[in-house]
């Protein structure tokens, strides 16, 4: 799941029903952004969705496609087939679309860019892949990670790693950040009926708003942490006893997901 405030609603990606959901500023439901099935504007596994000039981007990681809806009255508008395996994350900025995605051989990058327009058009892949030995299920994760664009910058965070990387959007290696956490050496898999999930993770979500950059991690406690990136670091600004998976912040207000329940929280930052 994924939470996203756009001008003073909220949007979450539900799983459930493979579906984007709005909702408006007193949390009363408004209307839905696709539904599971093979279609246009279907999906098979709705794996992430970002906003961007008044347009909702969701990916489908099955099919490997991306389903356009107008923000304000939900219409379709576009579906796009993408040469990307396995899309796991997704940011547009400027006519560009990011893509992160699964990846698992020598050679592999994680990161395409597409300019949008006919064909979606790869122009450029960055970040090598840390080659897998072995298809053990906790590998899978050591290449996924989170995905933001901001300032003319792409963010890139581990799933399992304390590293932040940046990258200019052509693909240019920047900077790299450590946070003040362990990186997770040996993930722990989980059955939850017929999928199988990662038990716990280092970062679940990050954000560009504005000119700054936000990133939710999880220390040893389970206490959720959003860094905020501050003078060449990223430095705890807020922590959470509850377990988020995604959040977001607009004004003075943090909207976190909650991992077990699901359900949106609000938090009031003191003044």
């Amino acid at each position: 799941m994924k939470v996203i405030i756009f001008s003073g609603h909220i949007y979450i990606l539900d799983k459930g029903d493979e579906s984007v959901k709005l909702f408006d500023k007193e949390a009363r439901f408004v209307r839905s952004f696709g539904k599971k099935g093979e279609g246009p504007g279907e999906f098979s596994c709705a794996g992430d969705f970002c906003i961007y000039k008044e347009r909702v981007y969701i990916i489908d990681t099955c099919k490997s496609k991306i389903e356009i809806f107008h923000t304000q009255d939900g219409k379709h508008l576009e579906s796009k087939k993408i040469n990307v395996s396995n899309p796991f994350r997704i940011a547009v900025d400027k006519g560009k679309i990011f893509i992160s995605s699964l990846v698992f051989l020598k050679g592999q990058k994680i990161i395409t860019t597409l300019v949008k327009g006919m064909d979606f058009k790869i122009t450029n892949s960055f970040l090598d892949c840390i080659p897998i030995k072995g298809m053990n299920l906790g590998n899978i994760y050591k290449n996924s990670g989170v995905l933001t664009v901001g300032k003319g910058k792409v963010y890139f965070a581990f799933t399992l790693s304390n590293k932040v990387l940046e990258f200019s959007e052509d693909g240019k290696f920047l900077e790299e950040y450590l946070l003040p956490l362990k990186p997770i050496d040996k993930p722990v898999i989980e059955r939850k009926g017929s999928k199988m999930l990662l038990k716990g993770a280092l970062n679940y979500d990050i954000k560009a708003k504005g000119d700054k950059v936000y990133l939710l991690s999880r220390d040893e406690k389970r206490n959720s942490l959003i860094f905020e990136l501050e003078e060449g670091r990223f430095i705890e600004k807020f922590k959470i006893k509850e377990s988020l998976i995604s959040f977001d912040i607009a004004e003075d207000v943090i909207y976190g997901i909650e991992e077990e329940e699901g359900e949106v929280l609000i938090y009031k930052l003191k003044k």
